[in-house]
């Protein structure tokens, strides 16, 4: 499935997944059944209609404010709107992609982990009766002859998970159709629509008529399979998709209108998290002892390395070589978690622990107060490239990058060389570029959201 593995009975990357992982798995697919029990009183119950719904996940608190774990894209939009005093009210779901739920939360929101786990207890039943037209079967047989021709592997692509999933999808779009259909939304957010939850939800939604939006969460551009270029839209749009998309960007915008047509238009809103945190007064204590550790550790220069939850064990041995190198022994090291690694942090911060690094605080940190301390960013492509072009911190990318083209052509965002060595590329960046002034102007966030929700 594409985003998430949002099946609770179904280990990601299924082949390979061992005894441990699959009884793991169905042990949080059962607890999912006690949800109620978690966090009760921020538990949220349906109570009529609402202003506007939106769907996040638990990966979106991946900070704690104030004792409680802190939801990065909808807790600003929230705040705006009750601060503007314009009476519009929330009503939100959410569900635990690796069953992590983090407890306790900034505001209330309904679970519904636990009808992930009966639709697909349901779904598993019902699928053998999900019928594929046959211009279905044979797209699907084409495709797979494509991916073959281009070297790659198409096994994963079978017949019985392409029907699965449709009777899934018919599901969770059955369910959400109800929900909205009692909540009466004006209109519906999501983050990372590009899943089966995400696309089931934009389904029923726009069934209804209400104003679908995605919340840019990372890279996008012409690059992304879910913001590249959708080919021929079809009049009145696809049914899956989102109307806007929230970009953080004017060439996020560009990208999104170039195909969209009048049916998918991108708007330009901004990093919401980052403008949240530059109005409000919120102090880290983590910030204080970070900036405290570099100071006394005597390094002259600081790296960011942003890690993603990808194959990349050579990019990990060339870090530690790095690490261990002549031309980077002034550097101190800072290692940032995507959120979805964060059940791994004590294994990741062994492996990188030294004098002169930090996993721990700086993966618990607001990238923005990261960013504050480094002089370059590392990473193989992770969209933290974008935030830091933002923010006056140039980048070292994969030399097989091609994502950030923009910012690559700006000089921005470099690749390092074929066969060069990671230590040697950052040594080179480090003592031959410097932080810039900031890319752009930011747009308003709170302005965005107080227009969506006024029409």
């Amino acid at each position: 499935m594409l985003g998430f593995e949002n099946d609770p009975l179904v280990p990601p990357a299924q082949e390979k997944a061992g005894i441990k992982d699959r009884f793991r798995k169905y042990l949080y697919a059962l607890s999912s059944f006690f949800e109620s029990f978690i966090d009760p009183k921020s538990n949220l119950g349906r109570s009529g209609p609402s202003d506007v719904y939106y769907l996040t996940h638990s990966t979106c608190r991946s900070l704690k404010i104030k004792g409680k774990y802190f939801d990065a894209f909808f807790s600003p939009l929230r705040h705006w709107c009750e601060a503007a005093n314009n009476q519009i009210s929330f009503y939100a779901e959410e569900f635990v992609p690796g069953a992590e739920y983090r407890t306790p939360r900034s505001e209330k929101t309904a679970y519904i982990q636990k009808y992930l786990t009966l639709i697909s207890l349901l779904g598993g039943s019902r699928s053998k009766s999900t019928k594929l037209e046959e211009s279905d079967i044979a797209l699907i047989e084409n495709l797979k002859s494509e991916i073959e021709l281009q070297g790659f592997t198409a096994r994963s692509i079978n017949f019985p998970a392409i029907q699965k999933a449709l009777t899934q999808l018919d599901l969770h779009k059955e369910r959400f159709s109800k929900v909205l259909k009692s909540t009466q939304p004006n209109i519906v957010l999501v983050v990372t629509y590009y899943n089966i939850l995400g696309f089931s939800l934009m389904a029923a939604a726009n069934a209804l008529g209400i104003k679908t939006i995605d919340l840019q969460h990372g890279v996008q551009g012409p690059g992304h399979f879910a913001y590249g270029n959708w080919g021929r839209v079809p009049e009145g749009g696809w049914d899956m998709l989102p109307r806007l998309f929230w970009n953080w960007t004017a060439e996020d915008v560009v990208n999104v209108n170039s195909w969209g047509g009048q049916a998918h238009t991108g708007i330009l809103g901004g990093r919401i998290f980052s403008q949240y945190l530059s109005e409000v007064d919120v102090e880290f204590s983590e910030y204080k002892t970070l900036t405290s550790r570099i100071k006394n550790s005597g390094c002259e220069r600081v790296t960011l390395i942003t890690l993603q939850p990808i194959e990349c064990e050579d990019f990990l041995q060339a870090l530690l070589d790095a690490m261990q190198s002549p031309e980077c022994e002034s550097v101190f090291w800072l290692f940032r978690l995507h959120p979805a690694m964060m059940d791994k942090q004590d294994i990741y911060s062994a492996r990188f622990k030294n004098k002169c690094s930090d996993l721990d605080l700086c993966s618990n940190l607001p990238i923005d107060y990261v960013l504050k301390l480094a002089d370059l960013h590392v990473t193989l492509n992770s969209s933290v490239t974008i935030e830091a072009a933002l923010e006056g911190v140039p980048t070292l990318l994969d030399h097989n990058c091609s994502y950030y083209m923009e910012w690559q052509n700006l000089g921005i965002a470099q690749r390092r060389e074929e066969g060069q060595a990671w230590a040697v590329a950052i040594a080179n960046h480090l003592n031959n570029g410097n932080r810039f002034l900031k890319a752009q102007d930011k747009p308003s966030a709170k302005k965005m959201i107080l227009e969506l929700t006024s029409n």
